[in-house]
């Protein structure tokens, strides 16, 4: 879904209309690389939360725009974290802070419409959670495609259209 979501955001960004064909089509042959990534990231985030807090967040920002630049630049797993970790390099504490911008109120209002949802029945509380959990994926997918998009222009001064014609 994230990759899906970074081609169609960029393709907003530089303002064409996003085509849920091409979109699909990127995500279903960046698969496997996109999802071995959010793996490890995930695995890497959740060890450093459970050693001391900030490492884990810390890793959440070092590597938290590997999937635009898998979808956007095509390279593979490690390659990616790597171009993410240079990319964010020197800007990790103000995207901890876009971090936990989203995700303080994702998780709080995750929490809240949980409890909520599942009041009304089991299969009813399953559909509205689902709802609302694409909801905030669409957010925070979203924001790591302006993530990238700016770390990138900051770093090399890189325009939207000279990232479209990466993306195209």
């Amino acid at each position: 879904m994230q990759a899906a979501l970074t081609r169609a955001a960029l393709m907003d960004l530089r303002g064409e209309r996003p085509s849920a064909r091409d979109c699909i089509r990127t995500a279903c042959a960046l698969l496997l690389p996109a999802s071995a990534a959010s793996i490890l990231i995930t695995f890497a985030f959740w060890l450093g939360l459970v050693l001391i807090i900030v490492p884990g967040l810390l890793l959440l920002a070092r590597w938290s725009v590997t999937t635009p630049v898998i979808v956007g630049e095509g390279r593979g797993v490690f390659a990616s974290m790597q171009r993410s970790r240079d990319l964010t390099k020197g800007s990790r504490w103000p995207l901890l802070c876009i971090w936990l911008v989203v995700l303080v109120p994702s998780i709080t209002v995750d929490i809240w419409a949980n409890a909520f949802f599942f009041s009304f029945g089991l299969t009813l509380g399953f559909l509205l959670n689902a709802l609302v959990d694409t909801a905030q994926g669409l957010v925070v997918s979203i924001a790591i495609v302006v993530m990238y998009v700016e770390l990138r222009q900051l770093k090399e001064g890189t325009s939207i259209d000279d990232l479209a014609e990466i993306f195209s």
